[in-house]
């Protein structure tokens, strides 16, 4: 089966697992893919590219991170309420700066997007997350 563009998406023609979401300036995209972790049990990983060349700008997360509040702001900033699964931890509030392509969550410093994954697994850790 042939991979779905964004568009596709964005237009509900694909996955019914995976949808898209365009920011209100039409410049970024986010891809939300829904997996089953165990029965009844359901995350929503996140992907943010560019838009409409569809360029990945990083994963949210990565697979084990559920995004549960997307807030796309007219100015320019994306806010995600992540939390990792299983949810052993208290989740987090991540800040995306669109136009710097960096990200900020808790007391941390504003990192590139790219780094944000391997950022937010290394937080759950040292949080006492079972990994």
């Amino acid at each position: 089966m042939p991979q779905s563009s964004i568009a596709d998406l964005l237009s509900g023609a694909a996955n019914p697992y995976v949808k898209a979401e365009r920011s209100p300036d039409g410049r970024y995209a986010l891809v939300i893919a829904s997996n089953e972790m165990r029965m009844s049990h359901w995350i929503d990983s996140v992907a943010l590219f560019t838009f409409p060349d569809e360029r990945l700008l990083g994963e949210l997360g990565g697979w084990a991170w559920s995004a549960d509040r997307i807030d796309w702001s007219p100015a320019g900033h994306l806010t995600i309420a992540l939390r990792r699964y299983p949810g052993d931890v208290p989740g987090v509030t991540v800040e995306i700066a669109l136009d710097r392509a960096t990200a900020c969550f808790g007391d941390g410093p504003e990192i590139p997007i790219g780094e944000l994954s391997a950022a937010l697994e290394a937080d759950y850790l040292r949080r006492g997350g079972r990994g």
